[in-house]
């Protein structure tokens, strides 16, 4: 979580967040996000992060849940480049 909530005001930090787990958002649909939902995909980008990064002992304690449905839309992949949709089928793919 951000240390301070105002850092999520800052639409190109989350959309970096978002990058670096494989969605590629536009900055200016971030910011017509409500906070609650960059909140919520502020969760999403961490723990798919997370998950990506962690030893296999360590993946049980992340816990990975689904990509937020406006995320998606957003995404101008839909998706199909998601570190969150290559984890959930297995595939080990994630950039060094």
């Amino acid at each position: 979580m951000p240390t301070d909530l105002a850092q999520l005001e800052d639409a190109g930090l989350l959309r970096l967040q978002l990058q670096l787990v494989g969605h590629e958002v536009d900055a200016n649909e971030i910011v017509a996000w409500t906070p609650a939902e960059r909140l919520l995909a502020h969760d999403y980008a961490i723990r798919v992060e997370m998950h990506a990064r962690a030893t296999p002992h360590a993946k049980a304690n992340v816990e990975l849940r689904p990509c937020p449905s406006f995320v998606l839309t957003a995404d101008v992949h839909h998706g199909e480049h998601s570190f969150w949709h290559q984890l959930t089928r297995g595939e080990i793919r994630v950039a060094s």
